[in-house]
């Protein structure tokens, strides 16, 4: 008999078939006398079959000496079998092959704390090494878990012949990571089995915040909620909680004017000359302090970066007596104390908070109006917005969720207590008030790493919020933000888009924020991460005309809002900005690890288990009605961007007529110049008709 045919079955070191692999037979008589004899491929079952004539191997050898080359797609030699020498078999049957001593695979199971499976997450494996990492490949877990990727050496052999391995999971959309494995060093099983990476379920699945953790912190049902739009409305709301204040009144704030106006007589959308300051805010708390029985604490962020105010509001305080206000500071170096939140009456029945929106500064004060010129927004301005209206958003609620934003002040003031005032004037734990609504409500927070020795390793709490809802979102995401500029937040937003077409994104943000340097970081977000222009989002900006000089003026408003609606199911309305330092790190700062502490409220509406109760359906009703005008009574037919996309369009149109107007709302499309006029000239809007405030 004469040789003229090879067969066998290529498996790694688990026994699994390697199907697509490249397989080459020789007759090698000793270098460098090597005759090709054939190739081809593996087929689904890793089997393969070549055969090739006699005079393949030479008319005068009978007996060929049989090597067959495993290689991958791309080539690379993955495994050399033993001489089979002076072969007589006409098919040369080598049976099992069994990969070894090169990685071309990684596999294993992700559980949960039961040992239960969790299918659909995604499974990201990494070859380490010195500059970063080369992904070897992308999968999911199956319905018993299970998961598998096969990859040629090719990936990760530039640097080294054998990968060091990490395997991260991340949730069913691929944003949150929820494990990673350690680095196996210098892999050589063809396949490594990683042992079973256990995640509890509650933080791979759903929209509750956990921490990791298998509970979902700070969540409590039965509150009655009030969501603030804009802030003289708030600023009113904040007066009439601390006047009604009969035990204690706690206040954590970014920065205090002493001459802060919060009401004026009246209350008519433009001012005349009847009206004037009705109420400071440091006079409340004084008034408050002064009341038999209560107690007022003020804790101010005190930063290096940051110009703070702790000196001039204890000074004020410090001038007028008696009283039981007691102001402290809340030092941070890089990160700032941003959580801007009001407690009155802590753990009784009739317990009340806020998340404020803004700072106690006269310039941000401002009603739904958004007059051009208003001077019950002062003469100087807010630091970095100048003399613009200001639209802003803040929260009241009384209920269970007072409880948790308590106990947020409190380990802060308890935390300055040990550490600047040997333990004096420390806050009991908080008992949590009974239910007087239907709301449920879920508190998370952003707390710097080793700021707080209850809460040493930070919380990321507000990222983890946006992360779930964006992964859930179905039909619209509506983001309202200061800033733009967070590379985690962007991350989820586009691999959302990625897996759901019919999804679309609305922003509404700044087209110069306050922070110079995060324009050019949110211009990069937009364009170079998202795409834009992408027929799933639109960005838009917020402008206001009016009188100015006896033609019409026009001015962008600035939006100071930390507000996300996903659907008609969840929403947040806090402190925290869509930037670096308010959710995963200061990166667009170049500092990674700085994170400042921040309160948001996220409202749960039919999801999650948690009652309907349409209050997230009526908050975006409350804001979309007021930028962009009356509301269609349904969704249209080609979804909430369109609407957006026509009225904008609209007022580009009508303030290009002679005489200048927004003709629905007040928004117009996002451009990416610098200044005000060359945004509404590269909108085509001729402004020689009108007076640009800039």
């Amino acid at each position: 008999m004469v040789n003229t045919s090879v067969s066998g079955r290529v498996v790694d070191t688990t026994g699994a078939p390697q199907p697509g692999l490249n397989v080459r037979v020789y007759d090698d008589d000793g270098w460098p006398f090597r005759d090709f004899l054939q190739q081809g491929a593996t087929d689904s079952v890793g089997a393969f079959s070549l055969t090739y004539p006699a005079e393949a191997y030479g008319l005068d050898e009978r007996r060929p000496d049989v090597v067959v080359e495993i290689r991958s797609t791309g080539g690379s030699l993955l495994f050399v079998t033993k001489k089979a020498t002076d072969v007589a078999e006409e098919v040369l049957q080598l049976g099992d092959i069994t990969l070894s001593g090169v990685n071309v695979g990684v596999q294993g199971r992700v559980l949960d704390v039961q040992g239960r499976p969790i299918a659909g997450l995604v499974i990201v494996a990494t070859d380490l090494d010195l500059i970063g990492g080369d992904p070897l490949g992308r999968t999911a877990t199956d319905a018993d878990g299970r998961w598998s990727l096969s990859y040629s050496p090719t990936v990760y052999n530039e640097l080294s012949e054998r990968p060091d391995i990490v395997v991260t999971v991340f949730d069913r959309v691929g944003i949150r990571q929820l494990a990673q494995t350690s680095e196996a060093r210098n892999v050589a099983e063809s396949v490594l089995v990683v042992k079973d990476i256990v995640v509890p379920r509650a933080a791979a699945e759903g929209w509750l915040v956990t921490l990791g953790r298998s509970n979902t912190p700070r969540l409590s049902s039965g509150n009655d909620v009030e969501v603030l739009v804009d802030n003289a409305i708030a600023a009113r709301r904040l007066v009439e909680l601390i006047d009604a204040a009969t035990t204690e009144v706690h206040l954590a704030q970014l920065a205090i004017d002493t001459g802060f106006i919060a009401t004026f007589t009246g209350q008519d959308p433009v001012p005349t000359n009847a009206t004037h300051a009705d109420s400071l805010v440091l006079d409340s708390l004084f008034k408050a302090g002064q009341r038999p029985g209560v107690t007022v604490r003020v804790l101010l962020n005190e930063n290096a970066i940051v110009p703070d105010t702790i000196d001039e509001v204890r000074d004020w305080f410090a001038q007028r007596a008696p009283h039981t206000v007691s102001v402290r500071s809340f030092p941070l170096t890089f990160e700032t104390m941003h959580a801007k939140i009001l407690i009155t009456d802590p753990g009784l029945p009739t317990a009340r908070a806020m998340i404020i929106g803004s700072p106690f500064e006269q310039g941000y004060w401002d009603t739904p109006s958004h007059l051009l010129v208003d001077p019950r927004r002062g003469s100087h301005g807010a630091s970095g917005i100048g003399l613009r209206p200001v639209h802003d958003v803040s929260i009241s609620m009384t209920g269970p969720a007072t409880a948790d934003i308590a106990r947020t002040f409190s380990l802060m003031w308890n935390h300055r207590s040990d550490v600047a005032f040997r333990g004096a004037d420390k806050l009991p734990s908080i008992v949590q008030p009974p239910a007087v609504g239907s709301q449920s409500v879920q508190i998370v927070r952003s707390i710097p790493q080793r700021a707080i020795p209850a809460t040493a390793k930070g919380e990321a709490g507000v990222l983890e919020a946006y992360q779930r809802a964006i992964g859930a979102a179905t039909d619209v995401i509506y983001l309202e933000n200061q800033y733009f500029s967070s590379g985690e937040a962007v991350h989820a937003l586009r691999r959302a888009l990625a897996v759901n077409p019919s999804l679309q994104v609305i922003l509404l943000i700044n087209q110069s924020p306050d922070i110079p340097t995060y324009r050019r970081w949110q211009q990069w977000r937009m364009v170079g991460e998202l795409g834009m222009p992408h027929p799933q989002i639109g960005a838009f900006t917020l402008w206001q005309i009016g009188p100015v000089a006896g033609k019409t003026g026009i001015q962008q408003v600035y939006v100071h809002s930390k507000v996300g609606i996903v659907d008609t199911s969840w929403a947040t309305v806090g402190t925290a900005n869509l930037d670096g330092i308010s959710l995963e790190g200061a990166r667009e700062l170049y500092r990674g690890d700085k994170r400042s502490v921040e309160v948001n409220a996220v409202l749960l509406d039919g999801v999650a288990d948690q009652p309907a109760t349409g209050a997230v359906g009526a908050l975006r009703s409350r804001l979309w009605s007021e930028h962009l005008g009356p509301l269609p009574a349904s969704r249209p037919p080609q979804g909430w961007l369109s609407l957006w996309q026509e009225r904008a369009a609209a007022n580009v149109a009508s303030l290009s007529l002679n005489s200048p107007r927004m003709s629905r709302g007040r928004i117009l499309p996002y451009r990416f110049e610098t200044k005000d006029a060359d945004q509404l000239a590269g909108l085509g809007i001729d402004t020689s008709r009108m007076v640009v405030l800039d």
